[in-house]
């Protein structure tokens, strides 16, 4: 379990012990009942053990994801990931 930051929001990931991820996000704080589940990952494409939210695309469908040092696009509605590039390498 681990405490992030999304978009501007508090959010909370859960991994259990097959590696499937929850992410819930916060939309107002002190109020218990704001907590909403984003997305799940039930089987994990990749080897990773867990995944961190870093940011939404412009039209909010997909979220990256960062596993390790790989960035991941994660299709928030249909729950497919595809990777956006393999390693810092890349990046240049």
């Amino acid at each position: 379990m681990r405490l992030e930051v999304l978009g501007g929001h508090l959010c909370f990931v859960e991994t259990d012990v097959n590696f499937r991820s929850n992410v819930w996000t916060v939309k107002e704080y002190g109020e218990p009942s704001s907590w909403t589940h984003i997305y799940e990952i039930e089987k994990p494409c990749t080897s990773a053990r867990y995944y961190k939210p870093l940011t939404f695309s412009n039209d909010s469908k997909k979220l990256v994801l960062e596993e390790a040092l790989k960035e991941l696009w994660q299709e928030v509605l249909e729950a497919v990931i595809s990777r956006v590039f393999q390693d810092e390498k890349d990046l240049i």
